[in-house]
């Protein structure tokens, strides 16, 4: 299929873009975008170029090196062709937008023009055609030959959308459309419009599509909690700094007002927050955390919502009742921690099934209502006595010594107050976990953190010098949600190049100790051969 080159730095500038150094004028273009879109994407691509070791110069993408040396030659041949549309399009590159139709289904960029006498000539030279003009709306297109579908754009004052559409779809009655309704309601005057504008980081709105509304809703009837998410617009803004990344997520309902989550708070006591002590458990080889509390859960509403949404049977609701039965005894933190003890040496010895378990630390948390741990703990001995398997039990647990198995260690089960701990290793009530020292637990319900620390055995195997952290947290006090990415480092370098740099050096190194530990061994020169002549 042809690829359409002389535009493509459009698609790039969306696709890369995470950031709005002039919120002016992306507000502007919000304005040339209707309220009644269901997928809205605005950015700009200089500061993530600058993060990343890029920048935009001469009116062009100047990519960082790292970058560059990756690319086929074909690809360094499209962006070029790109540079050079760019250079003479009088796009303002610092300013992009995207917004889609579910029941169209075809995207529509939108951009700045800095001169549009330029950007015109531009378009022409690339064979666009006039094909309407009403009032300050000019509508051009490219027809395609054969199979190809054809290219418009259309220009409303210092505003331009291109789409390429199927030849069924009316695109110039699409374009005008948009820019009738944008007039009357338009997408900056909305409250998420709004919220996505509000960072240095690039923006992103998005509505559910009314066929997966109507699926979920003809499978089962659904509360006015599930009614209210369905409807809902969901956001996400960017914010770049030169250690760090953080992408905010928040949900507005319907008419824009703020989310109210005491609606959900029957299902979850949303008050609640990860308890620390249920950290101090995890291993301190552990630098993956994933951790929620479910204090105050309603398991009877939790399980009614499953079976009314999903129509369960009754043999199906009959089984779902009997884990629920075992659930409802969770009242706080469960939280999950895992990682490798011996590097990029320990992936390879699990593939090859070599003493599976000393080669990671892996711990498990629960914890229960009052006094139902121990009881918990009484129960798994009676199941594996049931199953025979072979344990040793003492007074706050038991153990399965799995060397025989050769799977190289023990597995450890513990009460701890009202906790369960599950663990691979010998269980402290302080193991003094680097993630979760450096991790931000505080006031979340829900978290998962992933971190490298340059002293660990993996990252000198990689060579990873910067420590690395990467999160999720929701804190549903202010209906927000986060994801953070931090790297570390004495460079001046962007976090976006930083992070780039670790991921590639990652790749390489793993791949230069994968082809050593499987290498085939080299044929031994000195071996004699016997004379088989007579």
């Amino acid at each position: 299929m042809k690829k359409i080159k002389e535009l493509l730095c459009l698609v790039v500038a969306v696709v890369l873009s995470m950031s709005c150094s002039d919120n002016a004028k992306m507000k502007n273009l919000l304005e040339n975008i209707p309220d009644n879109a269901d997928v809205v994407y605005v950015g700009n691509v200089k500061t993530v170029l600058e993060s990343a070791g890029g920048k935009i110069e001469n009116s062009q993408i100047v990519l960082p090196e790292y970058i560059t040396s990756e690319m086929e030659s074909s690809d360094t041949k499209d962006y070029d062709e790109i540079n050079d549309f760019l250079k003479d399009s009088g796009i303002d590159l610092e300013a992009c937008a995207l917004m889609y139709s579910f029941k169209k289904n075809v995207p529509v960029v939108l951009f700045a023009l800095e001169d549009n006498d330029k950007f015109v000539k531009a378009i022409k030279d690339k064979e666009f055609e006039k094909d309407t003009e009403e009032k300050d709306v000019t509508i051009y297109v490219k027809p395609e030959k054969g199979y190809g579908n054809p290219r418009y754009i259309a220009i409303n004052g210092s505003c331009a959308y291109m789409l390429q559409a199927d030849k069924d779809v009316d695109a110039v009655r699409y374009l005008q459309r948009i820019i009738e309704d944008a007039d009357e309601n338009n997408y900056a005057g909305t409250a998420y419009g709004d919220y996505i504008l509000d960072a240095n980081g690039g923006g992103l709105a998005f509505k559910l599509p009314a066929e997966v509304k109507a699926e979920l809703r003809n499978k089962g009837s659904l509360t006015p909690e599930t009614e209210m998410m369905l409807n809902a617009v969901y956001c996400m803004r960017g914010e770049l700094t030169s250690n760090k990344g953080t992408l905010e997520f928040k949900v507005f309902p319907k008419d824009g007002e703020e989310f109210d989550m005491d609606k959900l708070a029957k299902m979850v006591d949303l008050s609640s927050t990860i308890n620390d002590k249920a950290l101090k458990f995890l291993g301190n080889q552990e630098n993956m955390v994933l951790a929620m509390s479910l204090k105050n859960a309603n398991w009877d509403e939790l399980s009614n919502l499953i079976a009314t949404t999903s129509r369960l049977s009754r043999a199906e609701k009959a089984q779902m009742n009997a884990v629920f039965s075992y659930l409802e005894k969770i009242d706080g933190t469960v939280a999950y921690g895992f990682g490798m003890t011996q590097g990029i040496e320990s992936y390879i010895n699990i593939d090859k099934g070599q003493e599976v378990l000393k080669q990671f630390s892996t711990t498990i948390v629960v914890e229960t209502k009052e006094g139902k741990a121990k009881q918990l703990i009484e129960d798994m001995k009676g199941f594996m006595e049931q199953m025979r398997v072979p344990f040793k039990e003492d007074a706050t647990g038991f153990s399965i010594d799995l060397t025989d198995q050769g799977m190289g260690g023990k597995v450890y089960v513990k009460n701890v107050d009202n906790f369960i701990v599950l663990a691979n290793h010998e269980i402290k009530e302080s193991n003094d976990n680097p993630l979760v020292k450096s991790a931000d637990f505080d006031g979340c319900v829900a978290a998962l953190y992933v971190g490298m620390n340059s002293g660990d055995k993996l990252s000198k195997d990689l060579d990873v010098k910067d420590n690395m952290l990467l999160g999720i947290c929701c804190k549903p006090k202010d209906g927000t949600a986060y994801v953070t990415l931090e790297v570390d480092g004495n460079s001046d370098s962007g976090v976006i190049e930083k992070f780039a740099k670790i991921i590639i050096n990652s790749k390489n190194k793993l791949q230069a100790k994968a082809e050593e530990a499987y290498a085939e061994p080299e044929p031994d020169s000195d071996v004699e051969f016997a004379d088989t002549d007579e």
